[in-house]
């Protein structure tokens, strides 16, 4: 979107409409001028990390390229984790995959075996397992399900036909809705632990 621009001796206000300077409170023109002239410096450096994002892919992919030449491999497919580690061990630059699932209707199924399954126990029995199902399938305030407590229920070795179907509905019920690539830089701090590079502001 175009941005619209003021006439000369004139500040646009809330609505777009141009209102002559000479009118305007002096520290409104100050205040208008600090921060037009911040934001174009965020600008700036919004642009540079993204520069510096597509640079730092392409410099991990070139390299996994460099690798797979060394050993004769064709390089295709879905790209997994890998992590790049400096000579002395003290940096590493960590290029991740992060899938965005989603659950089907098998989701409902698998509660309802759960369910079938809890009642049939007998009085006391396993009641932390009782709780913890019922929160599972609590939602939040958005109306979303706790994506990683659904999983943690297939971690249960339990052997019991029901409670099987249900995990077998469960992982029937995953599929992958989008697949997001993102890199981390970390070095060792005085103690030898790894410490992550903050590029977030609110982290540095």
């Amino acid at each position: 979107m175009t941005e619209q621009k003021a006439p000369k001796g004139m500040r646009l206000n809330k609505d777009g409409n141009p209102v002559p300077e000479r009118i305007i409170d002096p520290y409104k023109i100050e205040q208008d001028d600090f921060v037009n002239a911040l934001i174009a410096k965020a600008r700036e450096q919004q642009a540079q990390l993204r520069a510096f994002k597509e640079l730092a892919f392409g410099e991990c992919a070139a390299f996994l390229e460099l690798l797979g030449e060394k050993y004769s491999v064709e390089r295709g497919g879905r790209k997994g984790n890998v992590t790049f580690t400096s000579y002395d061990g003290r940096r590493q630059v960590i290029v991740a995959m992060h899938d965005n699932i989603t659950f089907g209707p098998e989701l409902q199924i698998a509660k309802q075996l759960i369910d079938e399954y809890l009642r049939g126990l007998t009085e006391g029995a396993n009641d932390e397992l009782k709780v913890f199902v019922n929160d599972v399938f609590e939602v939040d305030k958005q109306g979303k399900l706790n994506k990683r407590r659904i999983l943690d229920l297939r971690q249960y070795n339990i052997d019991h036909p029901l409670w099987l179907e249900a995990m077998a509905a469960i992982a029937d019920s995953i599929s992958i809705a989008s697949t997001k690539q993102y890199i981390r830089f970390r070095e060792k701090d005085e103690y030898g632990k790894f410490q992550n590079i903050p590029l977030d502001f609110a982290a540095l």
